[in-house]
């Protein structure tokens, strides 16, 4: 596309940046690193999530829908990975007998 710098489009950033302010007026945040953190995640979050989500769940049509609500709870979506990667990264721990 002509709008992609090093994998960033544009127009899907955008779509992010207003997901996350949504999201920033739903959670509640008031501390302006709080605000700038939800914003930035939610901006990059919706620009690589969403176009592959929308790919996996068939939903070309409703793409800007969906990298719409990958902003929106784009703090939540990595949060999630984070966790995933914890859980899954820690080597076998045997019950103690």
């Amino acid at each position: 596309m002509a709008n992609d710098f090093y994998g960033l489009n544009l127009k899907e950033i955008a779509i992010g940046i207003q997901g996350a302010f949504s999201g920033v007026f739903i959670l509640r945040r008031k501390k302006l690193w709080d605000v700038l953190g939800t914003i930035f995640v939610g901006a990059v979050t919706a620009n690589y999530v969403g176009p592959a989500l929308a790919r996996y769940l068939n939903l070309t049509d409703y793409h800007d829908l969906i990298v719409y609500f990958c902003g929106l709870g784009g703090w939540t979506v990595c949060l999630g990975v984070l966790k995933w990667f914890d859980l899954y990264s820690r080597p076998y721990e045997r019950s103690k007998e």
